[in-house]
């Protein structure tokens, strides 16, 4: 039943998921995982039914899900997934009772960028205009979020990238500049570092770098961000690199390898092999062979 369902799934047979998640719950009430899936089954059907202009029938999938989802672990977010998708089909049956719930909807997420967030990933999910839907939210401009709104966002992100989902390009534009302009912050060192690799996952090149870069003027010379800023600036414009970039490199490099990070160490020497014909340096005293490609 387990592959069944895990097949069903892969092929976006919501319906026959549904059904073989209801089989192992008789078989096994508590296996939580198998409850989830069937939200999110139903939660999926959902979707597919407003991209098919049919919200009689996403509404009963809605309904389905909500009978499912106070037993799971995780019935808060798929509630409020479910309470999105519901101001949506609001929306486009009564435009002004639908402004109402999708802005309360907004309240109860903390409004700012973490609601735009969950807004925007619904209207991918089932086709509804991103633009038009923020603006009937109360979201038409996406404020720079604050350091408590900024740490919530990025575990929002960092969950959602756990299961193993992308972000559309839309989506990227829309919370980028806003996340770019709250690099500021001062977010203790591994917070930083932990921001850099939850954008680098979500790619996210320019916001990664100006996390990276404002956290180098107050950790000069730290290996992983020397890493991520590098990356993100290349990823960004695609710039050619200089002389100076090959000494932060070889530096990080040495560093990291003095500090014992061998994951870091093999992430930059990976990049020096790539860039570089000398290889890499041997780590210790002395400036080692030169990295510069500009005099070759």
């Amino acid at each position: 039943l387990t592959a069944a369902l895990d097949l069903a799934l892969a092929g976006d047979s919501f319906k026959k998921a549904a059904r073989y998640a209801r089989e192992i719950l008789a078989l096994d009430p508590i296996n939580t995982g198998a409850r989830e899936r069937l939200v999110k089954a139903h939660l999926a059907h959902a979707r597919k039914q407003i991209r098919g202009k049919r919200p009689d029938l996403a509404r009963k999938e809605l309904a389905e899900a909500g009978e499912w989802e106070s037993k799971s672990s995780q019935a808060g977010r798929l509630s409020e997934q479910r309470a999105i998708l519901g101001a949506l089909l609001d929306l486009e049956e009564d435009p002004e009772a639908g402004r109402a719930t999708l802005q309360h909807q907004v309240s109860a997420l903390g409004g700012g960028i973490s609601a735009a967030f969950a807004l925007a990933l619904e209207c991918e999910s089932c086709g509804r205009p991103l633009a038009a839907t923020l603006k009937a939210a109360g979201l038409a401009k996406i404020p720079v979020p604050n350091q408590a709104a900024l740490g919530a966002f990025l575990g929002r992100l960092r969950s959602h990238l756990d299961e193993g989902d992308g972000l559309a390009r839309p989506v990227r534009t829309l919370i980028e500049n806003p996340l770019r302009k709250a690099a500021g912050w001062p977010l203790p060192q591994g917070e930083c570092e932990a921001a850099c690799e939850t954008l680098r996952r979500a790619r996210l090149p320019r916001a990664r770098q100006a996390f990276a870069e404002a956290a180098l003027r107050r950790w000069p010379g730290t290996p992983v961000l020397v890493l991520h800023a590098f990356e993100a600036r290349q990823e960004s414009g695609m710039r050619y690199p200089s002389d100076a970039d090959f000494d932060r490199l070889d530096a990080a490099w040495r560093r990291a390898q003095e500090a014992g990070d061998q994951r870091t160490a093999h992430r930059i020497g990976e990049i020096i092999r790539s860039l570089s014909p000398f290889g890499l340096p041997q780590p210790g005293p002395g400036r080692g062979p030169t990295l510069s490609l500009i005099h070759i």
